[in-house]
């Protein structure tokens, strides 16, 4: 049996992980390709108009895989809660609802696709086991599930290490590539995984900037025990129920401290409430410290007026 993964969503976080533990267990891995338009144009007909431009992707890809490989079973992830603190008086955070929600919508808008919906759930932001070493004993003993999850968790911290120690981006090391821009000056690129790290919804913002001469760090080049600090230091009234959500904020909070970092891109989808709350409550705080441009993006965003702005935003720093 072959899984299909969607290179949308989740996939730039917790690619490493998937494709370690279905490898291990015997299955094939096959991916969509990078985002085209032929690919979105897919997703713009089956998905609801009111949806951001990330989930719009996400059916993109999906339908893709489902015309490509019929056959095949498509991971869409079950996104869970993420628990902090003691098991009995701690917090959950949560993501975005579309993304929770996406096994169901897409079984009903695609009856008849073959999905595979495991739980991703998390503790203190790392992936628990239990929902994985329960569908790898289908396949294999308890022993050598528990091995191959620890495995793939292997996987996935190691690519965790690589992208904050390195300061590479996530899609250099899935492509093994080089596009992580280089320079002494940095901007702080923030935002939702996949908005950074997709060049078709951000008009290849990377690449805009390496022509600049500008190095770039994102949220997740900071590491966990950095944003968890800033988040403690700016306390509980600033925090949001979204794990993004906080993410962004503690990565914000971190590059307005440095020296290095000149400037810092806001890239947020068009109708992402959580987002534009950050905009009102926390960006406009930010700006007495660092230059903050917020760029929002969807499906009819012109590419002239999003590098008009990008260049005037350059030439303030």
């Amino acid at each position: 049996m072959t899984i299909s993964i969607p290179r949308a969503g989740f996939y730039y976080l917790y690619r490493p992980f998937w494709k370690a533990f279905y490898e291990r267990l015997g299955f094939e891995v096959a991916e969509s390709p990078k985002t085209t338009k032929d690919i979105l144009d897919k997703g713009l007909r089956l998905a609801d108009n009111e949806m951001c431009l990330p989930v719009k992707i996400f059916h993109a890809h999906v339908l893709y895989l489902k015309e490509k490989f019929p056959n095949n079973r498509i991971l869409v992830p079950q996104m869970d809660e993420v628990f902090f603190g003691d098991r009995s008086r701690g917090t959950s955070k949560y993501f975005c609802p579309y993304f929770v929600g996406m096994p169901d919508v897409l079984r009903a808008e695609l009856p008849e696709t073959k999905l595979l919906s495991p739980v991703m759930s998390f503790y203190e932001g790392e992936i628990e086991k239990e929902p994985w070493i329960k569908f790898a004993k289908q396949k294999v003993s308890g022993a050598q599930a528990e091995k191959i999850v620890d495995k793939a968790l292997k996987s996935q911290k190691d690519f965790e290490v690589k992208v904050s120690r390195s300061k590479i981006l996530p899609t250099d090391i899935i492509d093994d590539e080089k596009n992580t821009p280089l320079g002494k000056k940095i901007i702080g690129v923030v935002g939702r995984p996949y908005t950074i790290y997709e060049d078709y919804c951000n008009l290849d913002l990377m690449k805009k900037i390496s022509n600049h001469n500008l190095g770039v760090e994102t949220p997740e080049m900071v590491p966990s025990e950095v944003v968890k600090g800033e988040l403690e230091e700016l306390g509980e009234n600033k925090r949001s129920h979204w794990h993004l959500t906080n993410r962004e904020i503690g990565a914000m909070n971190h590059f307005s401290k440095r020296e290095d970092v000149v400037g810092i891109i806001y890239l947020i989808p068009f109708n992402c409430g959580p987002d534009f709350l950050v905009e009102e409550i926390f960006v406009k705080n930010l700006r007495r410290k660092k230059p903050v441009i917020v760029l929002s993006m969807d499906e009819s965003t012109n590419e002239a007026l999003f590098q008009t702005r990008l260049e005037a935003f350059f030439d303030m720093l």
